[in-house]
């Protein structure tokens, strides 16, 4: 209990004088009835045969947590990891526009033309932003719509230099476009690079959340005298003070390992 205060203790000291910036500015919570359910059968299902094996309920309830939390995660990343997909489409996207604008479309309708030749999740969108581009608010609203809809920052900067292109129309959009091009794949690229690059940490702090438990799971099966231990009061809280400092190191290790996201334009 000693060396748990004194860890504790040396956090909060770092925390107060380093002043880590560890705010979340990331998507609201995304998880559906059906990540819960699966969450709740799978954690179940990894209670039982560890409890009969070990023998020790708070281990087994332990690690049927930790279990149930990975559809509760998948979950929570699903959004962005749509959201990074769909980001790396638009390079294609501005290509075909460029195109398009080449062989003397208007802007509308090449931009219309570009999101239907597309083959990811961005050609869904096509026929609403006709619809709203020529049957509705025109194709400014029909790019603040689709703003909404994308709630990308990457999106935003595209969508937003199109209307101003559109405003402004001229001989120059086509230019304008290949240059929006070529800064919106150098900004995935980097991105790209730098994520592939904190892998590692990820890496690690995986590791640093399974390893324990295995080690709990190796001892208490191997000797007697641990899983009668264990099985005790203080035991359980031992396990207890375990898991919440288990899941603390991991949030704040994938934090650590997070790559910060730019900020939406004009929200």
């Amino acid at each position: 209990m000693r060396g748990v205060a004194a860890l504790l203790a040396g956090l909060a000291t770092w925390m107060l004088i380093a002043r880590p910036n560890l705010s979340f500015h990331g998507p609201r919570l995304s998880i559906t009835p059906r990540a819960l359910a699966a969450a709740g059968l799978l954690g179940l299902l990894t209670f039982l045969p560890i409890l009969g094996i070990l023998q020790v309920p708070a281990a087994a309830i332990s690690i049927a947590l930790l279990v149930a939390l990975v559809p509760l995660a998948r979950a929570q990343a699903a959004p962005q990891i749509e959201a990074d997909a769909t980001a790396q489409e638009w390079p294609d996207v501005l290509a075909l526009l460029r195109g398009r604008l080449a062989s003397g479309d208007p802007l509308p309708d090449a931009f219309v033309s570009a999101l239907q030749a597309s083959d990811g999740h961005l050609s869904q969108f096509a026929t609403q932003v006709e619809r709203e581009a020529f049957f509705g608010e025109g194709f400014t609203g029909a790019l603040g719509t689709l703003r909404t809809n994308l709630a990308d920052p990457t999106a935003d900067h595209i969508l937003l230099s199109l209307g101003a292109a559109h405003r402004v129309g001229g001989q120059r959009v086509g230019s304008m476009v290949a240059a929006l091009g070529i800064s919106v794949a150098d900004d995935l690229r980097v991105r790209a690079a730098h994520n592939a690059a904190l892998t590692e940490q990820r890496m690690t702090a995986l590791v640093a959340l399974v390893a324990p438990w295995g080690l709990l799971a190796l001892t208490i099966s191997t000797n007697p005298a641990a899983a009668s231990a264990y099985r005790t009061a203080a035991g359980a809280r031992i396990v207890a003070i375990g898991l919440a400092v288990t899941l603390f190191g991991y949030i704040i290790g994938r934090r650590i390992s997070m790559l910060s996201r730019p900020p939406r334009l004009f929200q």
